[in-house]
């Protein structure tokens, strides 16, 4: 079984809906943000990497864009500035 299925994931309420993040923390270790792309795939798609990183004790941080994976898709228009 793939440790990312193991991660903890955690919502988090923010002014236009609520959002999914993992967050595993070291530290002072070396932090990676995961940031995904367009398509409907979440933090998922990082499965791979984020197990590859966690098993060397990175800090790690991945969350769903609003619209994709386990977040809220709200009724606005998208840009960079509110992803």
């Amino acid at each position: 079984m793939s440790s990312f299925i193991k991660l903890r994931f955690q919502g988090l309420n923010l002014s236009k809906g609520s959002t999914r993040i993992l967050r595993h923390k070291e530290d002072g270790k070396t932090r990676v943000l995961f940031l995904h792309g367009g398509g409907t795939a979440g933090s998922e798609i990082w499965q791979s990497n984020i197990d590859f990183l966690k098993s060397r004790q990175y800090d790690i941080l991945a969350y769903d864009q609003y619209g994709k994976g386990f977040s809220d898709k709200p009724r606005m228009r998208y840009s960079l500035n509110n992803l």
